[in-house]
């Protein structure tokens, strides 16, 4: 009897863990920041949604159910892929030749962790174009880009308000694009000339909130309204993108504070190739950066860009890590 009951709630648990983990799926895929509780589940880290499995599934074994094996890796296979976000390179990297181009991009908070810090890490990996966020002391004003453009002796350098490029190939071009000019957020567009090989590189930083909104100033009765407002932003910062005119190749890199889900990623990732994705082994998570559990910095490359790798390294030199994409850049025709 004992054991009938105990194979009885088996099977219910685990049809409805997977229910559950489905529509939160679902949920977070297709409704997301229509909604303000939906936005904050779907913003969220997702690491709480495997509690059920780490009773459920040994269960299972325990029991020798095959069935309910089954369920559960089906559920655990959801939850890696569709609400962690895990990334397996299942396509070889195809495309026209040209020119191999290592490019970063990395949110380094004012440099908080320290100038030679952030430099260390430039080097350990040395890429050829760099893209910073937060390059700045607070609200624009910075000591720390000159102490950047010195250690970056020799390199090209682009940069507006909070955002700088370097490379170390020529700028031959360099714009600066407005999003929604009451955040003071731009996109700073460049052009690189990699050996023959143009690229136009966006960098940018979509903000949290504007207008002094703080999660924290309105208290409980304030997250509501917060939540709406934060993804109302990011709505129309992404919207703003779509209106700047551009030609290929194009790559675009920075923090975009918006997870790997959510109708606002997707309607992006669709436009433009999420490299992580596409390239990268495992979540890829940026923030925080001693121990992350959300992936919110992204590379994104034309698919006439072929990308070899993308990968994040480990450092604890700001509060984010950096995202690092190998592509190669296909030769202007003549």
């Amino acid at each position: 009897m004992i054991s009938d009951r105990s194979g009885r709630g088996l099977r219910v648990l685990t049809a409805a863990n997977l229910i559950f983990v489905v529509g939160l799926w679902l949920i977070e895929t297709f409704v997301a920041e229509r909604h303000w509780l939906t936005t904050l589940i779907t913003y969220m880290p997702q690491h709480w949604a495997v509690l059920p499995l780490l009773v459920l599934l040994p269960w299972a074994l325990v029991r020798r159910s095959r069935r309910m094996i089954g369920w559960n890796l089906l559920a655990v296979c959801i939850f890696l892929f569709g609400l962690m976000g895990f990334s397996v390179p299942l396509r070889a990297p195809t495309g026209k030749s040209g020119q191999a181009v290592r490019i970063m991009t990395w949110n380094i908070h004012h440099a908080s962790g320290g100038t030679e810090n952030i430099m260390a890490v430039v080097e350990r990996e040395h890429p050829d174009i760099v893209c910073f966020q937060e390059a700045s002391d607070g609200r624009w004003q910075s000591t720390v880009l000159p102490e950047l453009r010195k250690a970056f002796k020799g390199w090209h350098y682009s940069g507006f308000r909070e955002v700088a490029t370097f490379s170390r190939f020529p700028i031959i071009e360099e714009r600066v694009h407005r999003l929604m000019p009451e955040t003071g957020r731009v996109v700073l567009d460049t052009v690189v000339d990699a050996e023959g090989s143009p690229v136009m590189v966006w960098n940018i930083h979509l903000n949290v909130a504007v207008g002094g909104r703080s999660l924290r100033s309105g208290g409980l009765r304030g997250v509501p309204a917060y939540l709406r407002h934060t993804a109302a932003v990011r709505r129309d910062q992404m919207l703003d993108l779509d209106t700047i005119l551009v030609a290929a190749p194009l790559v675009i890199v920075g923090d975009f504070n918006t997870p790997p889900r959510g109708c606002y990623y997707r309607r992006f990732a669709s436009r433009h190739r999420d490299v992580f994705r596409h390239a990268g082994l495992g979540f890829g998570y940026t923030y925080p950066a001693r121990r992350p559990l959300m992936r919110i910095d992204y590379v994104s490359a034309d698919d006439d860009i072929r990308v070899r790798r993308c990968f994040v390294p480990k450092t604890t030199a700001s509060d984010h890590r950096p995202v690092v994409a190998d592509l190669v850049i296909p030769r202007k025709e003549r």
